[in-house]
């Protein structure tokens, strides 16, 4: 898996890896809620009135399958929840 630049992204809150800065971070596209009122990458994290707090990245790479065993239990809790 190759850097993609982060425009070629999906925003439907599927979680994505992201350079930010000198880190790399789990993301998903916030669109409401965040703490400057403007859509953004999210990590997930919130202030005290439980905004979003948004970060500024400039690229992605998918994240990898789960392990197969990995997968297979959160499909059978999935089924049975």
């Amino acid at each position: 898996m190759e850097w993609q630049p982060i425009a070629t992204a999906p925003k439907d809150g599927a979680r994505i890896l992201a350079a930010h800065t000198d880190a790399a971070m789990v993301v998903y596209w916030q669109t409401d809620h965040t703490v400057d009122d403007k859509p953004g990458w999210a990590v997930g994290d919130t202030d005290d009135d439980n905004f979003f707090y948004t970060y500024p990245v400039a690229h992605r790479m998918p994240l990898p399958a789960l392990p197969r065993r990995l997968a297979q239990l959160e499909k059978n809790d999935a089924d049975h929840g």
